[in-house]
């Protein structure tokens, strides 16, 4: 088969250390102190308590903000994927053509 397509997710981040979606530190397993992350990511969490929605993304995103390719994205690095990651690193590994999907 000459035509592959690969599609990855959390777990292929997860050697940069990056948490899984849902593993025990997982962006959608913690919260903030007050609410759950399902409460936290939310237009109504923006609108009426952004300061915390702001600082909640904020904590997720600085933990990856020096995190680098590993192995599997490298791997990846000339394949056709589809990624529901938003941490850049199939970029950051030379992937030009692959496609973010999540929050785009």
């Amino acid at each position: 088969m000459k035509n592959k397509l690969y599609i990855t997710g959390a777990g292929v981040s997860a050697m940069s250390g990056i948490p899984t979606f849902r593993g025990k530190d997982g962006f959608w397993t913690v919260g903030s102190i007050n609410y759950t992350p399902q409460q936290m990511a939310t237009r109504y969490m923006y609108e009426n308590n952004p300061a915390e929605f702001l600082l909640w993304y904020y904590l997720r995103f600085v933990k990856y903000k020096d995190a680098v390719p590993n192995i599997v994205h490298n791997w990846l690095s000339n394949k056709k994927l589809i990624t529901q990651n938003i941490d850049g690193l199939d970029g950051k590994a030379g992937n030009i053509n692959y496609i973010p999907i999540h929050g785009r």
